[in-house]
């Protein structure tokens, strides 16, 4: 599904940069200034557009990769666990002397 998406937009970029590359062709017919004016217009855009594709489509990696990771995603780089200590029940509870209205 992801390869579908990433290349159904990549022929949207395709697209936009032969829209602009075809009015620059018209103009005198020279293929390679046409190419050139029209690709150094749109490429901040496009590759901009990559960039933030690329980041979402990362995003779509991580729970995959967590799933592969298990229980190494919650290693905290210890050897040994902390020991867990047992607290009073006294300890969390709020003051009891306040006063009430």
């Amino acid at each position: 599904m992801i390869f579908c998406l990433s290349f159904g937009l990549s022929m949207d970029y395709e697209l936009f940069l032969l829209a602009r590359i075809q009015p620059e062709f018209l103009v005198d017919g020279d293929n390679d200034r046409a190419t050139v004016a029209g690709l150094s217009a749109v490429a901040p855009v496009i590759t901009g557009a990559g960039l933030i594709m690329a980041v979402v489509f990362g995003a779509f990696v991580v729970p995959a990769f967590m799933r592969i990771a298990g229980r190494w995603n919650w290693y905290s780089g210890r050897r040994h666990p902390p020991k867990r200590t047992r607290r009073s029940p006294n300890e969390d509870s709020e003051p009891s002397d306040i006063s009430r209205s």
